[in-house]
């Protein structure tokens, strides 16, 4: 049986919906030692990759495609004004 576009969007809805209230109910203290210290250094090798992708060709693409969506990506700015440029970059690193 072959789901429509409607149906598929609903059920990407429910999903999202799903992983946001996990995370959002979840409490840090309970998430293993281990677990913790695996994503920051998850997290800062992501970081490392986009800073080392930011002056490569494939970064000034990145860069060149964020603008062209209405965002400005600045190298030199701090990570939070421009964060979703910046995850889109560690997307592709």
């Amino acid at each position: 049986m072959a789901i429509n576009k409607s149906q598929a969007e609903e059920a990407d809805k429910s999903i999202s919906l799903d992983l946001a209230s996990h995370y959002a109910s979840l409490d840090y203290e309970r998430i293993p030692d281990d677990v913790r210290q695996e994503g920051k250094r998850l997290l800062l090798d992501t970081l490392g990759c986009m800073i080392a992708a930011a002056k490569t060709n494939e970064g000034n693409l990145i860069s060149q495609l964020a603008a062209d969506l209405g965002r400005v990506f600045d190298p030199t700015a701090p990570i939070s004004s421009v964060a979703t440029t910046r995850w889109a970059v560690s997307a592709i690193c």
